[in-house]
């Protein structure tokens, strides 16, 4: 995976899948969705060693559980729900197909991730600010209103710009309209977006 595919995807998906509609391969998309579960496995994994409230060994289990195989999880329901509803509409290609273009949809996930890292590493740094120790810090993000209400927007932003990169995609693997990716790809990032702006997270 070169640096130019990476913009390619990010920048110019239409470009981009225009030249994979036939049978695009699995493997890349696997690691790209594989690397935004290790990230958000990375996060919690974080927050527990700086608050030391527990050994975080009593914890992988669940946090790779919740993490990393959810991550997957998720992957599949936006593929399988993308297949079926373009199915509605004479789509050709297989899930195999929508399954990549899913993954790689996932690239500006990975950017989301990352940056949510560097701001829980910051804000869980006690000597930031002047805090003596974790707990307060905890205290002030857990009051962060305006903080919380950026964190959704930004949040928002990159879902948006997965459903961008993947009505691209959708579009040019089965074969579809633009209103009918549009379509295909709208209603289940809304089923998702929707509850996550009501302070229901997914991990997407």
């Amino acid at each position: 995976m070169t640096l130019h595919t990476i913009q390619t995807v990010l920048f110019s998906p239409d470009s981009f899948f225009a030249r994979r509609k036939s049978a695009p391969a699995l493997v890349l998309p696997v690691l790209v969705v594989a690397c935004v579960g290790l990230l958000d496995v990375v996060e919690p994994l974080l927050a527990m060693v700086v608050l030391d409230a527990n050994d975080p060994k009593n914890f992988l289990p669940t946090v790779v559980g919740v993490g990393f195989v959810l991550t997957f999880v998720v992957w599949l329901f936006y593929s399988v729900a993308f297949y079926a509803i373009s199915s509605l509409f004479d789509a050709e290609g297989s899930l195999r197909d929508t399954m990549a273009v899913t993954g790689w949809g996932y690239l500006p996930s990975i950017i989301h991730s990352a940056l949510m890292l560097v701001v829980v590493a910051v804000e869980l740094d006690p000597s930031s600010a002047g805090i003596a120790g974790p707990q307060p810090t905890m205290e002030m993000l857990a009051g962060g209103a305006v903080g919380s209400l950026l964190l959704r927007l930004v949040g928002l932003l990159f879902a948006l710009w997965r459903a961008y990169i993947w009505v691209a995609g959708v579009q040019h693997v089965r074969n579809v309209t633009r209103r009918q990716a549009i379509v295909s790809v709208g209603i289940p990032v809304a089923i998702v977006i929707i509850p996550s702006l009501l302070g229901v997270s997914f991990p997407v």
